[in-house]
């Protein structure tokens, strides 16, 4: 293929004080080793675009070039190690921003640097990156029971997360609004629109946490639900998350929900995460429990730490004994 002529200007879209743009000409600029001269065809105009010009970015600096968005040919590309040029390079193997700097191919490379950006099969790649956050955290767990919803955390890294704090505004807007407490569905659902609105813009990032909500109400009753970076919400009997989410779905699944009540929940889920527990990666962790049920005013508190210190000691007694059993066989 031939490169296009290059022109000895070129036409560029500046920001200048105040947020106004100016088209402003300029030499054309010769491409460096590694790097290539792109002949632009169409040029688009995109939030990220507008979020600059209203100072709202870090890289908001009067004189840089808006317009990151665009399609053209590859004009120019000093040879490369091995002799490489651009007669090498086909027009749709390159598509490079002077403010963000993508180089997207067949597999996939390059979509990933985006929340809006979509892969060939429909993939959102940042998602996906958020989702193999939780499952490289600590693990967590939430069962329903018969008289209340108990959840319990491997805490190996405490931290604050934003989710918890947007929740507890929503419970108290909704308060305020309505002087009734929010059920959990609705909870739920805003903390999920509340999620979802950071998978839909380029300047933003998914959340790498999960979150799991106990509620109580007089229609529902007890209420388990599992809110996803993706901005998905749904009800559980028992739920899941973090790097033993697969061992511990597995042993939720031998349980009665039915039957089980929240004093033999805090047991069944001391054990699941003392056996979930990777000492080889994370020896020192914490167990917390909290739980919504009659004992606790069908408000959400902290179990006391007496019966969370009994059933772990239980649990990794019991982790020793079935140790001791396989050494003997």
């Amino acid at each position: 293929m031939t490169p296009p002529p290059i022109p000895p200007t070129i036409r560029a879209a500046v920001l200048q004080p105040g947020g106004s743009v100016a088209t402003v000409t300029r030499a054309t600029p010769p491409p460096t080793p590694g790097e290539v001269l792109l002949c632009v065809a169409l040029a688009g105009v995109c939030g990220t675009d507008l979020e600059l010009a209203r100072g709202f970015k870090a890289a908001a600096q009067v004189g840089c070039v808006l317009g990151h968005e665009f399609v053209g040919v590859v004009a120019r590309m000093p040879a490369l190690d091995g002799g490489a040029s651009v007669a090498t390079f086909c027009p749709s193997d390159i598509d490079e921003a002077p403010l963000l700097c993508i180089i997207m191919t067949s597999i996939g490379t390059g979509y990933d640097l985006s929340t809006t950006t979509y892969s060939p099969d429909g993939r959102v790649f940042q998602i996906e990156y958020a989702q193999k956050a939780i499952e490289n955290s600590g693990t967590a767990i939430g069962v329903s029971c018969k008289d209340g919803v108990v959840m319990a955390v491997e805490k190996v890294v405490v931290s604050k997360m934003l989710l918890a704090t947007r929740a507890r505004d929503e419970c108290s807007s909704y308060k305020s609004v309505y002087d009734s407490p929010i059920p959990g569905h609705v909870l739920a659902e805003r903390l999920a629109n509340f999620a979802h609105v950071y998978t839909l813009y380029a300047y933003v990032r998914p959340f790498g946490c999960a979150a799991l909500l106990g509620a109580h109400d007089d229609i529902n009753g007890y209420q388990l639900y599992l809110v996803e970076p993706s901005g998905v919400s749904y009800r559980y009997f028992g739920a899941a998350v973090g790097k033993g989410k697969q061992a511990a779905k597995t042993a939720l699944e031998k349980l009665d929900f039915k039957t089980l009540t929240c004093r033999e929940a805090v047991k069944e889920l001391a054990k699941i995460i003392v056996d979930v527990h990777d000492e080889t990666k994370d020896k020192l962790y914490e167990l917390e429990m909290c739980w919504v049920c009659e004992e606790s005013k069908n408000k959400s508190q902290l179990v006391p730490q007496d019966l969370v210190d009994e059933a772990r000691k239980a649990a990794e007694a019991a982790q020793d004994d079935d140790s001791d059993m396989d050494d003997d066989e």
